[in-house]
């Protein structure tokens, strides 16, 4: 397992100090807890970091230091040339090792973390992981993760919200996250050697309480991205949550393909047309062909407002037997344009998250005992039909159906 080794940098060359900087800011578990530009600020500085990293300029002098000895962190020396008199002053101080900037920067982490002792691993329950996609965009997919996180948040489920549409990350703008905050990018770089203390690392936490691991938001990203390097970041998050929510980019690609066949349930986000049926139906063959069961799969119609397309109509037609259907409201996306959640949203979006939170789980007794899936007297969630929200959430038209069936 990774180790998550603090460090300070000190440095006479104020570029060199910026790009090393830069470049520590890339390995998502590692902590700079100071950086400094001469001798003595190193000297006076009373933390206790795990390494030093030493600038060329400064290694002799402190090397010929009598107070050099009060270092007791492991020291590593980087410059831009390797003269002979660095490497002897890297000798006198018991330097690790030397590295040539920017050259050899990629040996950098081999040098710091063979000398960190080692993150006690610890036992976690594996969460669900549960993907939302769309066969194409523009159905509001990214806008259903965010408030079905928010949904399975209020119900008192520690959840973890994954925005794998790497190129667009519209769940930075959607969550009202602040900007520079490490990504799922980081994530990927590193997935060789992941562990709890570096998916921690990258997770930012939402006011309502859920946490996220945001996407880098770059043009490439998602087309770019490892198959075998997504499926060990999921696995790695599951680790951090009862349930994980998965945004992902609309079509077939990489990420998508290698995310379905880890997901406990896949939400199928589609508007009620015949081109999103279309799209949907083929690419559900595809899936199947490639071993997705449709049990695994919900449907969600998103902004359904006419009787063209029913629910019976999609199960018949994708194969599925559950059906959710959900429509638009304005106070969903006029919170959404705010980077908020609407309140509304995440209570239309309960039983669904009632739902999904049942999904792995061994199957009921289909004796009806109180509390199972198959009965329905249990629970509201799993009544047929039309379902109006309590009175202080009630707008006009805004109604949810989940219909599920034994």
């Amino acid at each position: 397992m990774s180790a998550s080794p603090t460090v300070l940098v000190a440095c006479d060359d104020l570029i060199l100090l910026d790009e090393v900087i830069r470049h520590l800011e890339e390995i998502p578990h590692w902590r700079l807890v100071r950086s400094v530009r001469t001798v003595d600020e190193l000297l006076e500085q009373t933390s206790e970091p795990d390494c030093i990293l030493i600038s060329e300029g400064l290694a002799g002098e402190l090397s010929e230091n009598p107070q050099a000895g009060r270092l007791t962190a492991g020291l590593v020396l980087f410059g831009r040339r390797e003269a002979n008199q660095t490497l002897r002053a890297g000798l006198r101080l018991g330097a690790r090792g030397f590295v040539l900037w920017p050259d050899e920067c990629d040996q950098l982490r081999g040098l710091v973390e063979r000398q960190v002792p080692a993150a006690v691993d610890e036992s976690f329950a594996s969460g669900n992981l549960h993907a939302v996609w769309a066969p194409k965009g523009g159905a509001g997919a990214s806008v259903i993760v965010a408030h079905l996180a928010g949904a399975f948040t209020i119900a008192g489920r520690g959840t973890v919200l994954v925005d794998l549409d790497l190129d667009h990350g519209d769940q930075t703008a959607l969550l009202g996250a602040e900007a520079g905050v490490k990504t799922a990018g980081d994530l990927l770089r590193v997935a060789d050697e992941l562990s709890p203390q570096v998916v921690q690392s990258v997770l930012w936490s939402h006011p309502l309480g859920f946490r996220a691991i945001l996407a880098p938001g770059r043009a490439g990203e998602t087309a770019g991205a490892d198959p075998g390097s997504v499926r060990r970041v999921l696995s790695a998050v599951r680790q951090a949550g009862e349930q994980v929510v998965v945004d992902l980019p609309s079509g077939l690609n990489p990420v998508v393909g290698a995310t379905l066949p880890e997901a406990t349930s896949v939400s199928l986000v589609l508007t009620p047309d015949l081109l999103g049926l279309r799209r949907a139906r083929d690419l559900m063959k595809g899936l199947r062909a490639d071993g997705l069961a449709s049990d695994r799969v919900n449907v969600i119609l998103n902004q359904a407002g006419g009787p063209d397309i029913t629910p019976k109509e999609v199960e018949a037609v994708l194969g599925v037997s559950a059906v959710s259907r959900v429509r638009a409201d304005y106070q969903i996306y006029r919170a959404a344009n705010r980077g908020e959640l609407s309140p509304l949203g995440c209570k239309l979006l309960a039983p669904l998250a009632g739902r999904l939170a049942e999904a792995g789980r061994p199957a009921a007794d289909p004796s009806g005992t109180p509390g199972s899936r198959l009965d329905k007297g249990a629970s509201p969630v799993l009544q047929e039909g039309w379902r109006p929200l309590p009175a202080p959430l009630q707008p006009g038209r805004v109604r949810a159906k989940v219909r599920i069936r034994g």
